[in-house]
């Protein structure tokens, strides 16, 4: 009886703690991805994903990468019906949130076990820019780490990089040999001004030049001309090669871009390409004509143009494609790509359409269809086709990709969880059963319960002594929604772990 009461304290504590936090943020917890089969017209699973994260971490798909701390997926077996483990992504983050190692495995049907693939570790200074990236190769036979490759950056005092490098790991010497290196220069406004291209020379132990791009500014920081020189051993000088040149408007808007190659026979410089732009009283780019060169006429030749248009919100309504015809000398409409927008400016649809020469009218071929949550993340996308009679379709190649997102988890949680066990839950989100694997550290009976994130308990359970536990736990009578699992050891250790049910 004071055991039972102890646990239902427990329960208390930590449902209070959850529901005394304000949740502001989502994160994205899962990913689903499905393939259409024509033949029995209706779509199948091929993998799903699940990312776990921990403190005030998070992502989205805006994000360059996601902070999660393991992030596992599962393939879908058409022949078992049934989810197979693929990979597995650990990662690590310092107390400024820096993520400061990156290790993926695969899973080995073969031995049953995940297999370790490659690992990289980051390093930052105090500014937090990312000074170096090592890049290591599992070593089956040694069971360690091998050294790979070697990315370096260095900053000025406005944190702009100064040098970028590349080196490899010498099994030989055991030690970094370089390769490749960047050399960057700027303006007063933090324009980039030079880039400088070097590789390493063994034979001389020496970096040597190959290519530099240097750039022009306006004193509205804006770019007028650029140059392309490359580095020519014998003089040991830098050497003309190409040349851009930009122009603006009264208004500061861009109107041409032509560019140059260097001739040396004729030491001199020669149009190669040439592009003319139109704007809105926006700045917005409504008309881009590409031109080539016609050395036979000494005159620019039409190639291709595109039209776009936009919305009062400066979102991209359409742009349509058209090809200049030398025989009939008029342009010709190819394709035009149109999308719609919600009032935060997310993309809901996007239409490939071509034009029909016979009927002259647009005529829609491709579609995809976007989905958001209350936070604007993309929860969902879908493609189509068209059924050539003013409708769509699902044909072989359309998919259908679903994103699964949590609000973030209270400290408490994480704190509390993973102690005395591990625990994997899929798949994500759940439908009808949710796939249970525990793993305790040492032998002994627990308790399990299901709540919401307002703190109610849906299900509870307890369960004799063990130190695995693997089933499959109905959720179809929940409703739709996000749910943390706990599990809680009678001698030592509990594991609280969020999931998601849709149906």
């Amino acid at each position: 009886m004071k055991k039972n009461l102890l646990l239902f304290l427990f329960l208390v504590i930590s449902v209070t703690n959850i529901t005394a936090q304000t949740t502001t943020k989502s994160r994205l917890v899962g990913a689903s991805y499905y393939g259409y089969n024509p033949s029995v017209g209706s779509f199948y699973m091929i993998d799903t994903s699940r990312n776990v994260y921990s403190g005030t971490r998070g992502g989205d798909l805006k994000d360059p990468y996601l902070s999660f701390d393991g992030s596992i997926s599962w393939r879908y077996d058409t022949t078992t019906k049934a989810l197979t483990q693929n990979t597995n992504i650990i990662q690590s983050f310092d107390t400024k949130n820096n993520r400061t190692a990156y290790a993926d495995m695969g899973w080995s049907t073969t031995i049953g076990a995940w297999i370790f693939n490659t690992n990289n570790i980051f390093t930052y200074d105090p500014s937090n820019n990312l000074l170096t990236t090592t890049v290591q190769n599992w070593n089956a036979g040694t069971g360690v780490w091998d050294n790979n490759l070697k990315y370096s950056t260095t900053y000025d005092v406005k944190n702009n990089p100064k040098t970028y490098t590349t080196e490899s790991w010498d099994m030989g010497s055991s030690a970094w040999v370089g390769t490749d290196k960047f050399l960057y220069s700027y303006d007063a406004a933090n324009n980039r001004t030079i880039r400088i291209y070097q590789k390493w020379d063994a034979g001389t132990s020496a970096w040597i030049n190959q290519f530099r791009d240097s750039n022009i500014f306006s004193v509205t920081n804006k770019i007028t001309f650029y140059y392309y020189n490359i580095w020519d051993v014998g003089s040991a000088s830098w050497v003309k090669s190409a040349i851009v040149n930009y122009s603006y408007d009264a208004s500061d808007y861009l109107t041409q871009v032509q560019y140059q190659y260097w001739s040396t026979t004729k030491s001199a410089y020669y149009n190669v390409l040439n592009y003319l732009y139109t704007s809105d009283a926006s700045g917005h780019p409504i008309q881009e004509v590409k031109q080539q060169w016609d050395g036979t006429k000494s005159a620019w030749a039409n190639y291709i143009q595109f039209f776009r248009s936009y919305d009062v919100k400066g979102n991209l309504l359409a742009e349509e494609y058209q090809r200049w015809d030398t025989t009939a000398t008029k342009w010709n409409k190819g394709y035009i790509l149109s999308s719609t927008f919600d009032a935060a400016g997310d993309t809901l649809v996007f239409i490939f359409s071509v034009w029909d020469t016979t009927t002259h009218v647009w005529d829609s071929m491709e579609r995809t269809r976007y989905t958001y949550n209350t936070y604007n993340q993309r929860t969902s996308y879908t493609t189509d086709i068209t059924d050539n009679t003013g409708g769509w379709k699902y044909g072989a190649a359309d998919v259908i990709q679903n994103y699964y997102y949590e609000d973030y988890v209270p400290a408490a949680i994480n704190e509390v969880a993973n102690r005395g066990g591990a625990l994997q839950l899929y798949p994500v989100p759940a439908h009808d059963l949710l796939s249970v694997n525990l793993k305790w550290d040492n032998e002994q009976p627990f308790s399990s319960s299901i709540y919401d994130i307002q703190g109610r308990v849906w299900q509870r359970g307890t369960h004799g002594a063990t130190s695995t536990y693997s089933e499959q736990i109905s959720v179809k009578d929940l409703p739709a929604g996000n749910y943390f699992i706990q599990f809680k050891g009678f001698q030592d250790g509990v594991i609280v772990q969020q999931f998601s049910v849709v149906h």
